[in-house]
This record gives C-alpha cells, sequence and structure tokens, in this order.
C-alpha cells in the first residue's frame, strides 16, 4: 500500500496581513515541506474582499518555483478595497 504524501501548508511572504499594496502585487509563499512520494505541486492563489471568501474576486493557479511560489493578479486590486488572500497546495500526482 502507498503512503500518501504529506504536505505542509506554505507560508506567506509578502503581503502580510495589514500591509498596504497597490495596482497588481505579487503574492508569495515559502513552498510547502512535504514528506512521502508527493509529485509536482501547484500553488492556488485567491483573493476575496471577505475572509470568507465568498466570492472569490481572483483566483489562479501556478507550478512550484525554486524556494518560493507567486503570483501576480491579472489585472489591478480596487483603490481603498480590503482583500485577503489564501493559498492551497495540490499535488495532481497523488489526488
Amino acid at each position: 500500500m502507498n503512503e500518501a504524501p504529506e504536505i505542509d501548508p506554505p507560508l506567506p511572504v509578502f503581503p502580510l496581513t495589514g500591509a498596504q499594496v497597490q495596482g497588481r502585487p505579487t503574492l508569495s509563499v515559502t513552498n510547502s515541506n512535504r514528506s512521502g512520494p508527493a509529485g509536482s505541486l501547484f500553488y492556488k492563489f485567491d483573493l476575496a474582499t471577505n475572509s470568507a471568501f465568498s466570492p472569490i474576486a481572483i483566483s489562479g493557479s501556478v507550478a512550484e518555483g525554486v524556494g518560493r511560489t507567486s503570483f501576480t493578479p491579472p489585472s489591478d486590486l480596487t483603490v481603498n478595497q480590503t482583500y485577503f488572500w489564501r493559498v492551497t497546495v495540490t499535488d495532481p500526482s497523488n489526488s
């Protein structure tokens, strides 16, 4: 029986809680630690105007980078609007 890989949550690098940003900020996290037979990881970045993430305003998935993984929204964020962001990691080869 194969053991499922363990993948820790990524840690936010930028922007941190309470940061004021403009335009299209590049969101960055340190890569997840993993153990077991993990394949290529993908990071899904979600941005919303509320902490319930309903609805999600912007979402995008990117392949894992070297040491850090980043996502830049495809359009500017609304000026003077508070955004919340989160990242989830998936391993499609072990889903």
